[in-house]
């Protein structure tokens, strides 16, 4: 997770691209929920973790997109309090 944020920061702080013509709605906030990480390595008979390296990288590329598109804020919500509740496989 610290590494997710670090690379967010410096994402962030650099020149942001030229700003959108207004016939463009470009939303200044967007949020996703990760979810289907242990799916996704489970249903290619790869460990978890596996997953969570894919999500990971694909919150990477998420976020370079939005950044280039000119959107500011990012919100990734990457972890439940159920997930307390699971086994630790």
């Amino acid at each position: 997770m610290r590494q997710l944020l670090t690379f967010l920061l410096r994402l962030f702080r650099r020149t942001p691209p030229a700003a959108a013509s207004p016939a463009q709605k470009i939303p200044a906030h967007v949020g996703f929920v990760m979810d289907g990480n242990r799916r996704w390595s489970r249903a290619r008979w790869l460990p978890k973790e596996a997953g969570h390296r894919r999500g990971y990288k694909k919150v990477k590329d998420v976020a370079r997109w939005c950044h280039a598109r000119g959107i500011k804020v990012v919100t990734v919500y990457a972890f439940s309090t159920e997930n307390w509740d699971r086994d630790a496989e």
